[in-house]
């Protein structure tokens, strides 16, 4: 026990004794919890930042044909603090979710590679006629949530 616990037991009231027990149950309880605590994080594919970025011609949009792609470097500071929480054991699984198209999946490689635990890819191939629409993909994301069932969900800047 630290000297607080052993001051509080020490003192002539009872109630004060029992105080400090619940305060260490409730203690013990919330470590077991965050033990079992499982955090879900949203990565994206966008242009890798390296590239230069070219606007189409009839300027409907930024070029993706033939151009590398990777995970938005804030979902990797996302991912990467969600494992420093992990290793640190306020958490049990780190869950990496995506939405797009088939490319994504190698966004989720990325993000297991860095030590996520599991992966969730949401397909949506993309339609010029119908794009995902930042409402949507917070209402999918939403929906990943509600079926993980997550204690924190980390998304990086940027997301939608």
């Amino acid at each position: 026990r630290d000297s607080n616990s052993q001051l509080l037991a020490s003192s002539s009231s009872p109630a004060a004794y029992f105080q400090t027990q619940q305060v260490e149950r409730d203690a013990a309880a919330a470590a077991a919890a965050a033990a079992d605590m499982k955090i879900l994080v949203a990565v994206k594919r966008v242009v890798d930042y390296a590239v230069k970025v070219r606007v189409r011609p009839d300027r409907t949009g930024v070029e993706t044909a033939n151009v590398k792609m990777s995970m938005n470097p804030f979902c990797e500071i996302a991912v990467e603090e969600a494992l420093r929480l992990r290793e640190a054991g306020a958490a049990a699984e780190v869950v990496a979710a995506t939405i797009g198209p088939t490319q994504s999946a190698d966004t989720l490689r990325t993000a297991l590679a860095m030590g996520a635990d599991r992966a969730v890819h949401v397909l949506h191939d993309p339609d010029p006629a119908r794009p995902l629409l930042p409402l949507a993909v917070a209402k999918i994301l939403r929906a990943v949530a509600l079926q993980e069932k997550p204690g924190l969900v980390i998304l990086g800047k940027q997301v939608s």
